[in-house]
């Protein structure tokens, strides 16, 4: 038996495959999509996801499309990953962190110009809960614009009834 928390093969397949049509219906509509992550792990996974799965798409590519990878603390803890990954996962994380579409921003003003250009593209922030740290400052824009998406992608447990994540 599973609990409510399980997950099937199947369903993580789905999801992902959900994901990615949101993420090209957002672009191809000019949308910007707030990717609330954790900066430990998830984000790193979430970035090798869309490298992986959008490096060679066509309409991704021909696109003026951002993904952004906001924090000191998530880009620091990439170039930990980078130095301690191991033969292929280091290539290949490496490939990944050199992708052309990717902007690394250390500076909170950096993101917050990039928001004020309603520029389609795609924000990686944490925290992943919609709670704490400068996603909670960018959370507003994207909501309070009809067009832009945030994608609760994760685990949201119903004992963080009160946090925003949730209640999105």
């Amino acid at each position: 038996s599973t609990s409510d928390r399980a997950m099937s093969r199947q369903m993580a397949i789905e999801d992902r495959e959900d994901l990615l049509t949101i993420i090209k219906e957002g672009m191809l509509n000019e949308r910007r999509i707030l990717l609330p992550v954790f900066a430990f792990s998830k984000a790193q996974n979430v970035m090798t996801f869309l490298y992986d799965n959008l490096k060679d798409v066509g309409w991704f590519n021909e696109g003026d499309y951002d993904i952004i990878m906001d924090g000191v603390l998530m880009n620091n803890i990439n170039s930990v990953y980078s130095r301690i990954l191991d033969e292929e996962d280091k290539k290949h994380f490496d490939e990944v962190m050199s992708w052309g579409k990717l902007r690394k921003f250390r500076e909170y003003g950096q993101t917050l110009s990039y928001l004020k250009e309603h520029k389609p593209g795609i924000i990686l922030a944490s925290s992943g809960f919609l709670e704490n740290g400068k996603i909670s400052l960018y959370l507003p824009q994207i909501v309070s614009c009809s067009k832009d998406v945030v994608v609760i992608n994760g685990y949201c447990s119903q004992s963080n009834e009160g946090s925003v994540a949730y209640k999105l």
